[in-house]
């Protein structure tokens, strides 16, 4: 006799994709997020561990790798704050000259 297959968890989409910003400056990253978004967030973070949750950290060195392949401050905040689950930790923030 065969059992009925176990309903499977519904992936978000890219657009409904969120990531969770700490205070100490770690993002953390639902394992079904898509690739797409782990590239855009490691272009700007260290990828510290891998489990539920991917947790990426944010460093002065990991912003300004990204700043050497071509984004700008305002553009890593900019992508940040498009894909950050309510708003960014107040210590997270573009400073102009």
């Amino acid at each position: 006799m065969l059992h009925g297959a176990k309903p499977r968890r519904r992936r978000r989409s890219a657009s409904q994709a969120r990531v969770y910003a700490q205070p100490n400056f770690e993002l953390l990253i639902p394992e079904e997020c898509p690739a797409d978004l782990h590239r855009e967030i490691a272009s700007i973070a260290r990828i510290r561990s891998l489990d539920r949750f991917w947790t990426y950290v944010l460093s002065p060195d990991s912003v300004a790798r990204g700043v050497e392949e071509g984004l700008t401050a305002e553009q890593a905040v900019e992508k940040l704050e498009s894909v950050v689950e309510g708003t960014l930790p107040s210590n997270v923030s573009v400073t102009r000259s």
